[in-house]
């Protein structure tokens, strides 16, 4: 039987589709503009293997939009009419895909977890592992998911996976707040592999977490590869941004987000995100953002009912906010009735905590602070379950921040902020905020 680069059996006609689905989820590993390429070399070199099929429709999933969902089922369909020729492994990969279809994402990612166990050499299980604990908003297995299998690439080290893993287990650190650990092991990923965006991400984390905007903001500058990445520099730049709000102009932070960040022809959910994010922050600083906001309502507007993600939800209610409140109280309606009427991860998840935020968003908007207030104290324990980054959610921190800085309330705001700076002492943010509000 065939076999790839760890040894692992793989059911294709031939070698050379093996090595091209290979290239393929090396591709993906490293955020590379060629993921589409080699997925069609793959087909071309077998138009029946089973693990393009896989493939395609994890990428179709990982898209997050419904309507992309059809073309999910339509590679699961593919691959199921090999389910007698398959190994056990790519049955579980089988199994994934189909819970994947059915948006039970806590089945689909016990399925990896089991490939993961007991097949340690399963790269891509390890990466979609790390997908789905991001999503899930489980810090704890986001660590633990690539310390499990960590033995076996420690003997390894020549694959050409090792790297892009050891940057998946940087930033599992990362997150877990292991700053010194996670930043020598991305260090070290980008050292053997300058080509790897998440690498050079993990390090960017690490920089933005201890307030180190300017050496954050060199970092990116240096090891930014535009010509090789994918939509995924945008979130680079990103956060180059958020760090350069510490040393920069606001006229200088508007030129990197219409120059850097914002693309009028992207439609991925992270450059929404990405915009969205940051121009809640400059609404914060009173910075005139023009009408950046319409171009992102023109974007979102056939996606609201989508639901795929409840990071994504919160975000677009942000954009809804400032776009026309009455959208947004229309969105919130919106939520309610997939809630009602759905019963998957996304919506167990949406229940838990997204109609809260969301509530906590337009009292923000309509300078209900009190209420904002109590709605984030309320969610303060469990705003981690809409997934995404320390960094990206710390948004909701900002606007429990402003809001206190607003009603003037000094106990609370003093208990906030000496809170904030167990986590974050030299963060600059606030002393900008409240030179905005008070000015």
């Amino acid at each position: 039987m065939l076999k790839d680069t760890t040894g692992l059996p793989i059911t294709a006609k031939n070698q050379d589709a093996v090595n091209a689905f290979e290239k393929t989820v090396i591709s993906y590993f490293r955020f590379g503009i060629d993921i589409g390429t080699n997925l069609k070399e793959t087909y071309s070199k077998d138009e029946n293997m089973f693990f393009a099929h896989i493939l395609r429709g994890y990428f179709m999933h990982l898209m997050g939009s419904r309507k992309m969902l059809t073309k999910a089922e339509n590679a699961l369909s593919d691959a199921k009419k090999l389910e007698r020729e398959i190994t056990q492994r790519e049955l579980l990969h089988l199994k994934s895909l189909e819970y994947w279809c059915k948006l039970d994402l806590k089945k689909t990612t016990a399925c990896w977890q089991e490939i993961a166990d007991q097949y340690p050499g399963d790269a891509l299980a390890i990466k979609m592992l790390h997908y789905s604990y991001f999503y899930l908003g489980d810090q704890k297995n986001l660590k633990f998911s690539i310390d499990k299998s960590w033995k076996y690439w420690t003997q390894k080290k020549n694959s050409p996976y090792y790297s892009y893993l050891l940057s998946l287990k940087a930033f599992g650190l990362e997150e877990n707040g292991y700053y010194q650990e996670a930043k020598e092991l991305a260090y070290e990923a980008y050292s053997i592999n300058k080509d790897d965006a998440w690498a050079v991400h993990t390090i960017s984390h690490v920089y933005e977490m201890n307030d180190q905007s300017s050496e954050g903001v060199k970092w990116i500058r240096e090891s930014f590869l535009p010509n090789k990445w994918n939509n995924f520099r945008y979130h680079l730049q990103w956060h180059k941004a958020i760090m350069s709000l510490n040393i920069c102009t606001n006229d200088e932070i508007l030129k990197i987000y219409d120059t850097e960040i914002f693309d009028e022809n992207s439609q991925e959910y992270l450059d929404l995100i990405n915009n969205i994010s940051l121009l809640l922050r400059l609404e914060m600083l009173n910075i005139d953002v023009g009408n950046r906001w319409d171009y992102i309502y023109e974007k979102i507007n056939t996606r609201l009912n989508d639901h795929i993600l409840a990071f994504i939800d919160i975000h677009f209610m942000i954009c809804l906010c400032y776009k026309d409140i009455n959208l947004a109280k229309n969105y919130l309606e919106n939520i309610k009735k997939y809630q009602d009427e759905s019963k998957d991860t996304y919506a167990e998840i949406s229940k838990s905590i997204t109609l809260l935020l969301c509530k906590a968003i337009i009292f923000y908007k309509t300078q209900k602070f009190d209420k904002c207030i109590q709605i984030l104290e309320e969610a303060e324990g469990k705003s981690y379950l809409i997934g995404g980054s320390n960094a990206q959610r710390d948004i909701l921190n900002l606007i429990h921040l402003d809001s206190l800085l607003r009603i003037k309330n000094q106990d609370k705001l003093q208990n906030f902020i000496k809170k904030r700076n167990i986590t974050r002492p030299n963060n600059k943010f606030y002393e900008k905020l409240n030179h905005s509000i008070n000015n």
